[in-house]
């Protein structure tokens, strides 16, 4: 999780160098344009806390320029410091709905 957590903000702050035009960037998914990218990273990381803590998932807003992905930057900060400070030493079931039908996956440490 530690190297997932310096991943998040390394990919973050390297897109805020560039101009809001490159959010709109793609390499072969006009689905997943960078926007589209960083706001999965952000949801995935708040998801997975609140899967384990059994709390309600955040609302996001679409980042549409350098300045949304600074704040989604910074919850994303948030979210995985809280994940690094869960101790997570015992297996965890986590249910997860794929394709319609759930499944359990199992956090082990």
């Amino acid at each position: 999780m530690l190297h997932m957590a310096w991943a998040n903000q390394e990919i973050f702050n390297e897109i805020a160098k560039l101009p809001d035009a490159a959010l709109e960037a793609y390499v072969t998914n006009e689905e997943w344009q960078v926007s589209v990218i960083l706001l999965h990273i952000a949801k995935a990381a708040d998801s997975y806390g609140c899967r384990i803590n059994g709390t309600k998932f955040s609302e996001f807003d679409f980042p549409e320029k350098m300045s949304d992905i600074k704040k989604l930057a910074e919850k994303t900060k948030n979210f995985d410091t809280e994940l690094l400070n869960l101790d997570l030493n015992y297996q965890l079931p986590l249910p997860h709905l794929r394709d319609q039908s759930w499944l359990t996956l199992w956090l082990l440490n």
